[in-house]
C-alpha cells in the first residue's frame, strides 16, 4: 500500500478548497440570509456616532448609528439622516406586511420600504413593539432586527437592538474536516 506523500495530501486538499470555492461563488448569487446567533448592539445618549465604537458595522457597506437628533443612518453611506435614511437599506415590518411572518427567512414573501415607512412614520410609539427585517441593499443580505430601546423627545440619540449574525462559512467546517484527513489515514493504515 503506497502512502500518500505531503504533496499529494496538499493537492487533494486543494482540490477541496477550489470545490467549496467554486460552490460558494455559485451560491453568491442568492441573497445572504444571517441567521446566526443573536448580536446585541447599543449607542448611550450623547455618544458621538463618528467613532466606530458607536456604530454596527454590518458590513463594510453598512454600519447602522444615529446621530444625538432625528432617525437612523447608514454612516458608511451618508452623514445625517434624510428621508430614506439609513440608505442602502430597505426595511419590513408587521406595519407595511400585515398577516406576514416578520422573518429574515421569509424575505422573499416581504415588502420592503424605507425605514420610517416601515414604522408607519410613527418611530416613538412603534419601534419597541415590531420585528424588523433588513435588507442590505448592496450587500445583498437579510437579518432580523429588534430594537430594544429607543430615545425620542429630539435629544441624545440613544438606542439599542437585537440582531440576527451571519452564519458560520460551511467551508470553514469542511477546511477543518480535511486538516484531519491526514490523522485519520494514518490512524487506518
Amino acid at each position: 500500500m503506497k502512502i500518500p506523500t505531503a504533496f499529494s495530501l496538499l493537492l487533494r486538499a486543494l482540490g477541496c478548497v477550489v470545490v467549496l470555492t467554486g460552490a460558494a461563488t455559485w451560491a453568491a448569487a442568492e441573497p445572504i440570509v444571517w441567521t446566526g446567533p443573536t448580536s446585541t448592539f447599543s449607542k448611550p445618549s450623547g455618544a458621538d456616532h463618528t467613532l466606530p465604537v458607536n456604530q454596527d458595522r454590518l458590513t463594510a457597506n453598512a454600519a447602522l448609528t444615529r446621530g444625538n437628533t432625528q432617525g437612523m443612518i447608514n454612516i458608511q453611506a451618508e452623514g445625517s439622516f434624510t428621508g430614506t435614511s439609513p440608505a442602502d437599506t430597505q426595511w419590513a415590518t408587521a406595519l407595511n406586511n400585515p398577516g406576514d411572518t416578520i422573518a429574515a427567512t421569509n424575505w422573499a414573501a416581504l415588502d420592503f420600504t424605507t425605514w420610517a415607512a416601515a414604522y408607519a412614520n410613527s418611530i416613538g410609539p412603534n419601534i419597541l413593539n415590531y420585528n424588523a427585517v433588513v435588507h442590505l441593499l448592496t450587500d445583498d443580505v437579510y437579518l432580523d432586527l429588534q430594537f430594544t430601546s429607543y430615545q425620542g423627545g429630539g435629544s441624545g440619540g440613544a438606542f439599542s437592538y437585537q440582531r440576527s449574525t451571519p452564519v458560520p462559512e460551511p467551508a470553514t467546517f469542511a477546511l477543518a474536516l480535511l486538516a484531519l484527513t491526514p490523522l485519520a489515514w494514518r490512524r487506518r493504515h
